[in-house]
Formats: structure tokens, sequence, C-alpha cells
């Protein structure tokens, strides 16, 4: 499909949707950064975006996105002071080794939507060069930085373990170095074994 067009609009007209659990659903229980499995006739209308008629619409469970979502939100709430006048919440994802370019851009999403901030993938250094980040006086005015560190995903646990931190200045930040995140059948918990806080 995507040798045909880098953008498909999608008609869901005819259109019976699924929820992960089977379930039909409608239309606006879709959430945007789902992951969906969309299945149609084979016909691309040749337009720009290119078009196609779905008959039926599932949406994928994605455990592991979910997981860093927990984890994501959790640091987030740590030391709230910090979300002080925020208006870029920034994640770097270099060491999500473990996630597509496409899981990436969905958790991304489910963390816009949950916070209705401006949400951006980018390293410390990535923000410092955009000046976003002033490096003299180390910060971040207008947001704050996540970042999971050493993030390891046990399939058959269904657990992540991983280091989070929050940063906002070089005195103005929160974390965790031994963090784990277990799915228990409907939610992810989040444990740590210590907190640091500068």
């Amino acid at each position: 499909e995507f040798r045909s067009s880098d953008k498909i609009s999608v008609s869901t007209k005819d259109a019976v949707i699924y929820a992960q659990n089977g379930e039909k659903i409608s239309l606006k229980d879709i959430q945007s950064g789902d992951l969906a499995e969309i299945s149609y006739n084979g016909m691309i209308m040749e337009s720009y975006p290119a078009q196609i008629s779905s008959y039926s619409i599932k949406i994928l469970e994605d455990i592991l996105v979910d997981g860093y979502l927990a984890l994501t939100e959790d640091v987030y709430k740590k030391d709230p002071g910090l979300n002080g006048d925020i208006s870029i919440l920034a994640i770097d994802m270099t060491e999500m080794t473990n996630l597509s370019d496409l899981e990436k851009e969905s958790l991304l999403l489910k963390v816009k939507n949950k916070y209705g901030l401006e949400v951006r993938e980018g390293t410390f250094d990535e923000l410092a060069e955009e000046g976003l980040i002033d490096t003299e006086n180390l910060y971040f005015e207008k947001g704050i930085l996540i970042k999971i560190t050493n993030p390891s995903y046990d399939e058959k646990n269904m657990s992540i373990t991983c280091g989070i931190e929050k940063w906002r200045s070089g005195l103005g930040a929160v974390g965790s170095e031994d963090v784990t995140a277990q799915y228990d059948g409907t939610a992810w918990v989040i444990t740590k074994n210590s907190i640091w806080k500068s």
C-alpha cells in the first residue's frame, strides 16, 4: 500500500469496528495513537491521499507501548511542581530499541492525548540545539524531558525493568534507577525501590 501513497484515507462507512477484546465498538471509540488492523477489498483509489474502503477494523493490543505509557505517566506525576507552566513534554526514546518507529509514534500520540501538551521526541542535546534548553543555566523553560533508561522487556512475565527520570533543570529533576512495570492482566503496576530528587 505504501508504494501507492505515503498517506491513505480510510472510508469507514461500511466497516465493522472491533476493540482489542473482539467486542464491537463505534468509530468514536478509536483514539489517536491506537494501532489498527484494517481489512479492505484490495482496491486503492490513486488520489492523494490514496483512498480505500474498509469492511473491518480491529484495534490491536500493544502491551509494550501501554507499558511505556504507564511509566511515562508515573514519572510525570512525581514532583508535580516541575510541570508548572510547561507547554512541551519531550521524551528521549534513544534507549527504547524494542519499539518500532510506528510504536514510538503511537506512544507520542497517546501521551499528547493524555496531557494536551506539545509532545515530541528528543534528547537533551537535540533540544539544546533547537534553543529549547538553556545549557548555560541548565533550564528547560517551556517543558520537561522524560527519559527511560536501560529498558528490558520480559515478554513471558509481561514486565519492564528500567530506570526513569524527569528533568526540568539542573536543580529540578526526579527519577529512579530501579523501576519495574508489571502487567497484571488489566493494568500496568509500577514499583520503585528508591527515588532520587535534585
